[in-house]
């Protein structure tokens, strides 16, 4: 008995989209080759599309735009490359949303040609990474301030290009460490110690009022910073090292005692900015870039009769550094890098080296821009131009502290942050209620 010809043609059509659909695999699903050639060369009859993200940022003045203030920043890159189009899309500023943003894209296999971090931390994003060391002219490195390359550095050298940092530093009061001998251009030179800043809360609180030196905004961010100097996650996990920890009871006791902290910190109302800003205290911190410029813009218009003072009168302000071991330098707080991708449908290496030019641009350019921000550049050549930018605060003298300045080794997530604040707010208020000593601190901390 013979087939129908309706089984038959059937039969034909299924053999038909199977032989398509395998087609439209290959096509979709290209594997990048074993071994990326960095010197592929750009071909300049091809038109190449390519994929930027970035994170949605505030601007001050009117009409100011972070997605034309960027555009602007490209215009060399297009000139440079006029067969290539840039797609810029800018995500909300969220760490959340912006990792579910990636996570998802990588899933698909296709996440974008180049990523600015923004608020992202981690950086560990799988195979589709494509490492920057490779493209690196030798000495390459050496242009970009280190703390630039905290945590986009792997096993086998650079992944991810430096771009912006947002430091963490102190801001003081000039005329009253003046007027007490504080020697505040020899600390922003060189950094102070422990002990140094021991010797400058006695000078400060023999000034008439018995001013305090230091102040903090909340008990957590004062412990933050006495727990300064090799801040890392131990086996326990606490966010500082068993020696870490004990050395902050100690100094926050042996502060407490000789009248460096305001007896008032952590109680229910009080406020940082008043004791810094009304002379009851000489050092305020942390604080990032941004607060030299709300500093400024008040003083703007308390002399321009648009706000009174009261008793907070302006006064020059001094970036100091936090003290440290040795010579110290200012915290970095986050740094932004800028990575670059492939697709799991492969576009070539051509495609892959224009996506990395993109990227070296980006960490190059910018130096208006991340001023405007009060971002600093890492690219040390783009830093001179930044300073003259950024004249809301000593820019020469915070770049001085960047070149011995540290980063975390480990960066808290937003969630693990507040997580952490949490558990330290209620003993750090029993320790300086007398309840806990140091090393009963300590432990709790550490358990």
């Amino acid at each position: 008995m013979g087939r129908r010809p309706g089984l038959n043609f059937l039969l034909f059509l299924l053999l038909l989209s199977a032989f398509a659909g395998g087609v439209w695999l290959r096509l979709s699903f290209v594997p990048a080759p074993s071994r990326i050639n960095p010197q592929a060369e750009i071909d300049p009859g091809r038109h190449y599309t390519l994929t930027l993200w970035d994170f949605e940022r505030p601007l001050g003045g009117e009409g100011a735009s972070y997605q034309a203030e960027l555009n602007a920043a490209l215009e060399s890159f297009r000139t440079r490359y006029p067969n290539a189009t840039v797609t810029i899309e800018l995500l909300p500023w969220s760490e959340e949303k912006g990792a579910e943003r990636l996570a998802t894209a990588l899933k698909q296999g296709a996440p974008p040609d180049v990523l600015a971090t923004g608020p992202l931390t981690g950086g560990a994003w799988g195979p589709l990474v494509v490492p920057c060391g490779p493209y690196l002219a030798p000495g390459e490195a050496d242009e970009y301030l280190v703390p630039g390359w905290t945590g986009g550095t792997g096993k086998g050298g650079p992944v991810a290009w430096p771009r912006w940092l947002e430091p963490a530093c102190w801001a003081g009061n000039k005329a009253l460490l003046a007027a007490a001998g504080v020697p505040v251009e020899a600390i922003q030179a060189t950094g102070w110690n422990w002990e140094e800043l021991g010797q400058a809360a006695a000078r400060v609180r023999a000034l008439p009022g018995g001013p305090a030196l230091f102040t903090s905004f909340d008990l957590v961010s004062l412990w933050g910073e006495l727990g300064r100097g090799g801040a890392a996650a131990s086996a326990s996990g606490s966010p500082w090292s068993p020696e870490n920890v004990r050395a902050a009871a100690e100094r926050a006791a042996a502060l407490w005692e000789n009248g460096a902290v305001p007896r008032s910190i952590g109680r229910e109302g009080y406020s940082a900015l008043d004791d810094f800003f009304t002379g009851q205290a000489a050092v305020l911190g942390p604080v990032h870039p941004w607060f030299f410029r709300a500093a400024a813009e008040r003083a703007e218009r308390v002399i321009r009769g648009g706000l009174e003072p009261g008793a907070a009168r302006p006064f020059p302000l001094a970036l100091l550094p936090p003290p440290g071991r040795g010579e110290s330098g200012v915290v970095v707080r986050r740094a932004e890098q800028i990575y670059v991708f492939r697709q799991r449908r492969y576009q070539g290496d051509d495609h892959t080296r224009l996506a990395m030019e993109l990227a070296r641009h980006l960490s190059r350019s910018s130096a208006r821009l991340a001023a405007r921000l009060d971002l600093v550049p890492t690219y040390r050549p783009a830093q001179a131009e930044w300073a003259k930018e950024w004249a809301v605060g000593e820019g020469k003298v915070l770049l001085t502290q960047l070149e011995r300045g540290t980063a975390p080794a480990e960066v808290e997530t937003e969630a693990a942050a507040a997580e952490r604040r949490a558990r330290l707010a209620p003993l750090l208020q029993r320790f300086w209620k007398g309840e806990l000593s140091p090393g009963e601190l300590a432990a709790q901390i550490l358990e």
